[in-house]
């Protein structure tokens, strides 16, 4: 039986763990990141994939560096046929990736060599791509450079978060995974060379991308909120406190010159301005007007925009991001 060492760390990886032992596969060890502190309490929280190898008995480490002699010679005991790397979250040194009789394979959310790096759905969804993918390759030191063995397409839908999408390639990606490991083992893959003219890099993203620019495009901005949910977030700023914005869609045929007693004569409006609220909170852009549909003020629960318009006692003409 082929003995996998599986290297991962969020709850991404947790259904490719799970998919593997139920198809059979024997994972002799599990390496994930160390336990990290999070909250106002600074509780330490154990990562999702350790909690999963507690629960299916399995060994499991959890190393600072990949730099230890120690680890290599505890993982080599295990003598690993396969390595399998699922959102790990470090590059693995050349040792690592020669520890297994087969080499390591890696799994990344994108249709590589699109969105190297660490935040390929939400990149994807931040670009207004129509669709995402999986990649199965083959591990080499370079970060996401090695050849591809198999690839799962999955249309990106108007309503998809970053949340719907993890799902969906946890789903898809760990049955593309399950058969091509056996495939591959056995020599029915020609690997393919990923073309370096088209790699492009899906940087981490930052606390300030977070923040809704309002003289930006409607669909840039609502394509922004559909990316950062479920993490961090998108914000803007109402009355000076912060208002995370979770769902939002573009409203068409809103004729502002209607509203022209509430602006002035000529009913132009600066960008970030609530211009309705008889069916929910309406703010203009650059282009089209923008419903918030679902927001989170601070310290509070997430809430439809009508229930924080009443709660709030929001006024035609307020700013939002200031």
């Amino acid at each position: 039986m082929l003995k996998i060492l599986f290297m991962g760390t969020p709850e991404f990886a947790v259904p490719y763990f799970e998919a593997l032992l139920d198809q059979g596969f024997e994972i002799v060890v599990v390496v994930t990141k160390p336990d990290r502190p999070q909250g106002r309490h600074l509780r330490l929280v154990s990562p999702p994939v350790k909690e999963a190898a507690q629960r299916r008995k399995i060994p499991f480490f959890q190393p600072p560096t990949l730099k230890d002699e120690k680890l290599s010679e505890i993982l080599a005991q295990f003598q690993p046929d396969l390595g399998v790397v699922v959102a790990y979250g470090k590059i693995l040194p050349a040792w690592l990736l020669s520890l297994p009789k087969y080499g390591c394979l890696n799994v990344h959310a994108s249709l590589l060599p699109s969105y190297r790096g660490p935040a390929p759905i939400q990149r994807a969804i931040m670009a207004g791509d129509k669709k995402v993918g999986v990649t199965i390759q083959i591990m080499e030191e370079g970060l996401d450079t090695g050849d591809i063995l198999a690839q799962s397409v999955l249309s990106i839908e108007p309503d998809d978060t970053a949340g719907t999408i993890e799902k969906k390639l946890q789903k898809s990606g760990s049955q593309l995974l399950v058969k091509t490991i056996p495939d591959f083992v056995a020599g029915k893959i020609s690997p393919a060379n990923q073309d370096e003219s088209a790699a492009t890099y899906a940087s981490k993203v930052e606390k300030d991308e977070a923040q809704i620019r309002w003289d930006e495009p409607a669909e840039k901005i609502r394509d922004l909120i559909r990316a950062l949910n479920p993490h961090p977030g998108a914000f803007t700023l109402f009355r000076g406190k912060r208002l995370k914005v979770w769902r939002a869609q573009i409203v068409k045929n809103l004729e502002l010159s209607a509203l022209a007693s509430e602006f002035g004569s000529s009913g132009e409006v600066a960008p970030g301005t609530i211009i309705y609220l008889s069916k929910g909170l309406v703010a203009t852009t650059a282009t089209d007007p923008l419903e918030l549909v679902e927001v989170q003020p601070e310290a509070r629960n997430r809430m439809r925009d009508a229930e924080f318009v009443r709660g709030y006692r929001v006024k035609i003409g307020e700013k939002l991001g200031v």
